[in-house]
């Protein structure tokens, strides 16, 4: 539990925590490294601090490695949130440029 960023399960239990999941494709022009994906997911219900934790990105059905917008155009990991847009409309970066048509899906809980 507090890997998820609670200190016990009943503080788990009591967040009302809810899931929520956003997929898509990229469009045939593909991606450059460091643009936004262009899909937006609500992260406002979670702790700017617990996202790291809280927050799985996949490419292509691979679980991506998160990090910071420094470590992304460092190559350190796969990608950042961009939360710039606002936490209601969080976006991801990735260090890499993608292929049309690779499918990514956020999941946050």
């Amino acid at each position: 539990m507090q890997s998820q960023g609670f200190t016990s399960i009943l503080a788990g239990i009591l967040s009302g925590r809810s899931y929520q999941k956003v997929s898509g494709t990229i469009g045939s022009a593909g991606l450059n490294a460091g643009s936004v994906a262009g899909l937006s997911i609500d992260l406002s219900n979670i702790e700017a601090a617990a996202r790291s934790k809280r927050v799985e990105v996949y490419l292509n059905g691979v679980l991506m490695l998160s990090g910071s917008p420094t470590e992304t155009s460092s190559g350190i990991c796969d990608y950042s949130i961009d939360t710039s847009p606002g936490d209601n409309a969080t976006d991801v970066k990735f260090a890499m440029a993608l292929d049309p048509h690779d499918a990514i899906i956020i999941k946050a809980s």
